[in-house]
């Protein structure tokens, strides 16, 4: 009788037992179903630079704060796209994320990253000094807030690109000394705040730089300790010569295409979100700040020199450049219809706390 009594019981504990195993296969079934992979399309190598140590640090931690079920995968190399295609690949949906050089494509992205490359890149910022005034920015201008949405894109992060100097094969200290010296630059407004000091501007791409130095092509090259680190310009050039009003310029965002974003469950959005918010605000200017401890010592130990340009002949160069480099971005820009761009680029050089001189 004992044991007839127990059976019931029995039943019971090996139905819940069923159940509880179907339950369980259904989530392990559902969480397999739920794993997403993104293609992140990028130029570099996974060794080439700060923005390669970011869009992996970005990958690795979605990954592991998703517990898997969110990966991205990375094509390195422009093997997806180059990286003047870079934001039309993202806005056709070829990638899912992209790191994009916004100053490259200021009739894309005009009302801060276009203009930080004429002269709001003089306004003495350091890494991470955009931040905050890039915000406000979005949220009292719609113009801003949905310039990625026009191009069929959800900013993910953003952040700047370090202080630049000259590096050099001889010394280049003030302006009686840059009469002349050719220097390689890029874009289209950077040279012209280098001209007006003296130099002689020449265009040639970032990976021809060493080459164009060591031959004489060049006596110059405008750079970063991220690039000068990354291509090793300090083994060809002994002189570094900083120059202060120089200041980190707002150059690239991450952004993932609108469709697929919109596509992803709310809870792997948020994630996106808080992550991009790390990358912009801790981890970037983090990185940035290591790859200058590294370009320093890596100088010094090559036998380079640092100078100081001297503080009178900055205000001096500021005070030639300053408005009549923003005056000819915003002249361009509107000629190309694009609302509202002075008053916005003129707001954020108040929200910088931006000095004409």
């Amino acid at each position: 009788m004992k044991t007839l009594n127990r059976l019931p019981l029995l039943i019971i504990f090996l139905t819940l037992g069923m159940i509880l195993t179907v339950h369980a296969n259904r989530e392990a079934m559902a969480e397999q179903a739920e794993q997403i992979e993104l293609r992140l399309a990028t130029y570099g190598s996974p060794e080439s630079g700060m923005v390669s140590e970011g869009i992996i640090w970005y990958a690795d931690e979605l990954a592991k704060r998703t517990k898997g079920n969110v990966k991205i995968k990375i094509f390195w190399g422009g093997s997806i796209a180059k990286i003047m295609e870079l934001p039309r690949a993202v806005k056709s949906g070829l990638a899912d994320i992209a790191p994009v050089v916004a100053v490259y494509h200021p009739e894309l992205f005009p009302y801060v990253f276009g203009s930080s490359q004429s002269t709001m890149v003089l306004a003495r910022a350091d890494l991470g000094d955009w931040n905050v005034p890039y915000r406000r920015l979005m949220e009292e201008f719609p113009e801003v807030r949905n310039v990625c949405e026009k191009q069929n894109q959800k900013m993910l992060a953003f952040w700047d690109y370090d202080r630049m100097g000259v590096i050099s094969r001889k010394p280049v200290r003030n302006f009686e000394e840059a009469k002349g010296v050719k220097i390689r630059n890029s874009g289209e407004y950077v040279p012209r705040i280098f001209k007006a000091a003296g130099f002689s501007p020449m265009s040639v791409p970032a990976t021809e730089a060493y080459d164009a130095v060591s031959r004489g092509m060049v006596d110059a090259i405008h750079a970063s300790a991220d690039t000068a680190n990354k291509y090793r310009w300090y083994e060809a050039c002994k002189y570094f010569t900083r120059i202060p009003i120089y200041g980190t310029a707002m150059v690239y965002f991450m952004s993932i295409n609108l469709d697929t974003w919109k596509k992803l469950p709310m809870s792997v959005q948020n994630e996106m979100l808080r992550l991009g918010n790390e990358l912009t605000d801790i981890k970037m200017p983090s990185i940035s700040r290591k790859v200058r401890e590294d370009f320093e010592r890596n100088f010094k130990k090559a036998g380079g020199t640092f100078f100081v340009w001297p503080e009178d002949e900055q205000k001096e160069w500021k005070a030639k450049v300053t408005k009549s480099s923003m005056d000819y971005y915003v002249k361009k820009m509107e000629a190309k219809n694009i609302p509202r761009l002075k008053e916005i680029v003129y707001r954020f050089a108040e929200l910088m706390d931006y000095q004409w001189r």
